[in-house]
C-alpha cells in the first residue's frame, strides 16, 4: 500500500472520530464513585442488544461533559461475549471495552468514553451468543472544556 493511500486512510479515520473531541482540550474532574446503571434488580440485558443511558446530569456529571470515566461490569454471563461502550450518536465501533468468558461470576473493566451532545448520550452494546446477563455501569469522573477560571463550559 502506498504512503499516499495510507495517509488518506489515516486521515479519514481521524476525521470520522473528530466530532466527539473536536473542541478540546479538556480537563478531568474526579467524582466519588457513583453507580449509573445496574440491571440486577430485574432487567437483564438480552443477547446482542444495546441499551442507551443518559450520563450527563447524573452522579454530579454536568450536562456539558464531553467524556466520562466508566467501569463496566458484566455479571453472570451464560456465554462468552463482549461489551462495547460508545457515544450514542455514532456507529458502534469494532473494538470492545470488555471481553468475558461464560460462567465468570463478574468481570469489570475501566474505559474513557465520549458522550453524545444529545440524550441518551451513551450506548452499551452487549454481545452474548444466547441468553441474557446483568450489566453494571459505574463512573469515577468526567472530562469537560473549561473556562479561564476552571469551570466547565459548553
Amino acid at each position: 500500500m502506498s504512503r499516499t493511500v495510507r495517509f488518506a486512510l489515516c486521515a479519514a479515520l481521524a476525521l470520522a472520530a473528530a466530532p466527539v473531541f473536536a473542541d478540546g482540550p479538556f480537563r478531568f474532574f474526579p467524582i466519588t464513585p457513583c453507580r449509573l446503571a445496574d440491571s440486577r434488580p430485574s432487567n437483564p440485558i438480552a443477547a446482542q442488544t444495546s441499551r442507551n443511558y443518559t450520563v450527563q446530569g447524573a452522579c454530579g456529571i454536568p450536562v456539558n461533559a464531553k467524556a466520562v470515566v466508566l467501569n463496566a461490569t458484566i455479571v453472570g454471563a451464560p456465554t462468552d461475549g463482549y461489551v462495547t461502550l460508545h457515544p450514542s450518536n455514532v456507529a458502534r465501533p469494532l473494538a470492545a471495552n470488555l471481553t468475558f468468558k461464560a460462567g465468570e461470576p463478574a468481570l469489570g473493566n475501566g474505559a474513557i468514553v465520549g458522550l453524545a451532545t444529545t440524550t441518551p448520550d451513551l450506548t452499551a452494546y452487549v454481545f452474548l451468543a444466547s441468553g441474557s446477563s446483568h450489566f453494571v455501569l459505574d463512573t469515577t469522573g468526567y472530562f469537560c472544556k473549561v473556562d479561564g477560571g476552571g469551570a466547565c463550559i459548553p
